[in-house]
């Protein structure tokens, strides 16, 4: 029995079949981005007073730590100041900066709903970032050799871990210095290099 030799170039996909191969995978990622942020746009209150100007607040986790540590350096400033006869500042609320209070201003008739929106936006963004990840990897996995997919098997794992710690540091210590005032832009910013890791990991992957 003759057998017909199957042409390997018969087997690739063109353009548009790539197109139409990802466009459930966009779907899905999108529907879920946009589910989360319609949830989060009716958690205004945590989201916005509890979550993205807990930084400002006395109790919030750092703002109790640097409260520690300037009650220790101010002990050991003033035994420095004995000592050695120097000036250090021993005023243990240097480090609060939770004591910098400030209070937002809108200066345009839709601007407050739209920062609740771009909110909402960046949430979605965020907490569906795992999952977009993985229907990406639903896509280019087919393409992939078994030694690459082996290689590459938690992609979505250890991106999704390198992306939330990014947004728990931003959150932590960097958001701290973006007060007073500019909470809202930092939260953005830092949001913006979060995604950039993102990008880094999957050009790394395209390249493997």
């Amino acid at each position: 029995m003759n057998m017909k030799k199957k042409d390997p170039e018969s087997t690739e996909m063109t353009f548009f079949e790539h197109i139409d191969a990802l466009r459930p995978h966009l779907v899905r990622g999108v529907m879920a981005i946009g589910v989360i942020g319609l949830v989060a746009f009716f958690c205004k209150s945590f989201i916005i007073d509890t979550v993205l100007f807990g930084p400002q607040s006395p109790d919030f986790p750092t703002n109790r730590m640097l409260t520690w540590v300037g009650a220790q350096w101010a002990h050991m400033a003033e035994w420095l100041n004995s000592v050695l006869g120097t000036s250090f500042d021993t005023d243990p609320e240097t480090f609060r900066i939770a004591n910098d209070r400030f209070s937002i201003i809108n200066t345009s008739l839709s601007g407050q709903f739209n920062l609740h929106m771009k909110i909402s936006l960046l949430t979605g963004l965020a907490m569906a970032m795992p999952y977009t990840l993985w229907e990406f990897w639903r896509f280019v996995r087919p393409a992939l050799t078994p030694k690459e997919i082996q290689g590459t098997h938690l992609f979505v794992f250890w991106v999704s871990l390198c992306f939330f710690g990014g947004l728990l540091f931003g959150y932590f210590v960097m958001a701290l210095a973006s007060l007073p005032g500019k909470l809202v832009l930092g939260w953005i910013v830092l949001m913006g290099a979060a995604f950039s890791i993102i990008g880094t990991a999957i050009a790394s992957l395209a390249r493997q």
